[in-house]
């Protein structure tokens, strides 16, 4: 079984990234989730190759950490049923996730994005840079400082 570490963030914010196939890019990563503490950072296993990560994770202000090994933690959830409950619970959560994230850039307008980005991360906007947070909507930071005068003005329905 593969050492996949399982990493619980205690305090602070994170950001994880995709990261470019090419080691010398120059290329702006994309970033694929923030997560606020207390969460747990969950094992990229769907976003590797070979064996790996695809995804690295970056503490935005000073963090706290705890990791430990995912087979642990797979041992754990077969002897004892809340360790499964617990860990199939974070599973699905991700699913859910990834899944409104997903539905979220190819159907909603980069104002429904900035509206729901603004309600389920409210901590994050002071703290990281409009371009990363224009990559992470999928559209550009000049669309992004335009949706946010428009919102601040009271105006609605504005195309990217």
């Amino acid at each position: 079984m593969l050492k996949r570490p399982v990493t619980q963030l205690r305090h602070s914010l994170s950001i994880a990234f995709l990261n470019s196939k090419k080691s010398n890019t120059c290329e702006p990563r994309c970033p694929v989730t923030f997560q606020s503490a207390p969460c747990v950072i969950r094992p990229c296993i769907a976003r590797s190759e070979n064996f790996r990560s695809l995804v690295s994770c970056e503490a935005i202000q000073s963090s706290r950490f705890v990791r430990f090994p995912e087979s642990e933690l797979a041992s754990l959830m077969i002897e004892d049923v809340d360790a499964r409950r617990w860990g199939n619970r974070i599973l699905q959560t991700e699913l859910v996730r990834r899944s409104r994230r997903e539905w979220s850039l190819a159907a909603e307008s980069g104002e429904q994005r900035l509206e729901r980005f603004s309600k389920d991360h409210p901590d994050i906007a002071s703290v990281v840079s409009a371009k990363i947070i224009a990559r992470y909507l999928g559209i550009r930071p000049v669309s992004l400082s335009r949706l946010r005068s428009s919102s601040r003005l009271g105006h609605s329905s504005m195309a990217e």
